[in-house]
Order: structure tokens, then sequence, then C-alpha cells
């Protein structure tokens, strides 16, 4: 890896620092480690959305994607929203 992509990506960055970042973003490595493990399409689906609001909620300047997550969130976790995942998660079973 170059100097510069070393820096880009933090390769340089104190251990301090990079302790306090791991520490900020270990949420969102729990929430990835728990959709990789759940074998249900519709709860990894609402699990997926959980880490879209996270990360939304990490945004500051406007609350557009925190108000598109909540709708989306809204949605699956309503019994029209469930039917309609398990029918595109059905149809692309079908026709994979």
């Amino acid at each position: 890896m170059s100097d510069e992509n070393e820096e880009r990506l933090g390769a340089g960055m104190p251990l301090i620092d990079s302790l306090k970042l791991l520490a900020q973003y270990a949420p969102l490595l729990l929430r990835l480690q728990a959709i990789a493990n759940e074998p249900d399409a519709y709860h990894r689906a609402v699990a997926i959305v959980g880490l879209l609001k996270w990360a939304a909620a990490k945004t500051e300047g406007t609350h557009l994607d925190d108000d598109a997550v909540q709708y989306l969130q809204n949605i699956l976790a309503s019994a029209e929203g469930k039917a309609f995942f398990d029918w595109i998660v059905k149809t692309v079973e079908v026709t994979a």
C-alpha cells in the first residue's frame, strides 16, 4: 500500500484515535454480525433497516435520511409490508 493510501485510509492514525474510532463504530460491527448470522430473510431485512437507521442518525445537517429510513421501518413492520417483502422474496427465488 502506498504512503498516500495509508494516510487516506487512516493507517498512520495514532493508536488511541484508532481505538476511539473502533469504539464509535462498534454498534455498526455488531449489527453487521447480527445480519450475517440471521437465517431468516425478513428478520435480516429488519436488521438491515436497523443498521440504516443507526447510520442515518450519524449524519448531520439533514433529517431526510432519518425520515426515509423511519418510513421504511414502519412499512416493513406492518402486516402489508411483511406480506410485500415475502412476495418479493418468493418471486426472486422462483425467477432466480
